[in-house]
């Protein structure tokens, strides 16, 4: 939240279109947001879980087993989330005082800044090529595209050593 406030102000210096950069500065700030919450309230579920877990009336094996599972399915979400939240702060704060440097570069490359829409609807600054129109995206951009896409094969690999 504090990185979100931080940022805000630093709209202008961080893109070079204002409607769409509040747009995406709007987009990642919340996505921030929301995905710090998710990783604490999975962490507290973790707590939670285990004080519950405590009570009388429940083996200490099965408590074992739910624990180990319960844990297992929490941090494999909580470090695929945090690759996405990396993603998020690094467009936040990537461009923050070399816009200009940066700029110049790529139109001698012959790339420029553009903003496209992904399928889920966010949109993302991504490097443009003028001529072949090709999109480059970012190493941040792709593991967190990769980590998304590995939610349900994480979950399948957890799920084949369940007893």
């Amino acid at each position: 939240i504090i990185m979100m406030i931080v940022s805000i102000p630093k709209v202008k210096d961080t893109c070079p279109s204002a409607t769409e950069a509040n747009a995406s500065q709007r987009q990642n700030s919340a996505m921030a947001v929301i995905l710090t919450l998710y990783i604490l309230v999975s962490l507290f579920s973790i707590v939670y879980a285990a004080r519950m877990l405590s009570r009388p009336g429940i083996s200490s094996e099965i408590r074992d087993i739910f624990m180990k599972k319960h844990v297992l399915y929490s941090l494999s979400f909580i470090i695929i989330w945090t690759l996405n939240l990396l993603n998020t702060y690094h467009a936040l704060y990537r461009d923050i005082g070399k816009k200009s440097l940066e700029a110049e570069g790529l139109k001698a490359e012959g790339y420029s800044l553009q903003y496209i829409r992904l399928p889920s609807g966010l949109e993302v600054q991504v490097r443009v090529n003028e001529d072949t129109n090709e999109a480059q995206f970012t190493v941040f951009q792709i593991i967190s595209v990769f980590a998304s896409l590995s939610t349900g094969l994480v979950m399948g690999i957890i799920r084949c050593f369940e007893p």
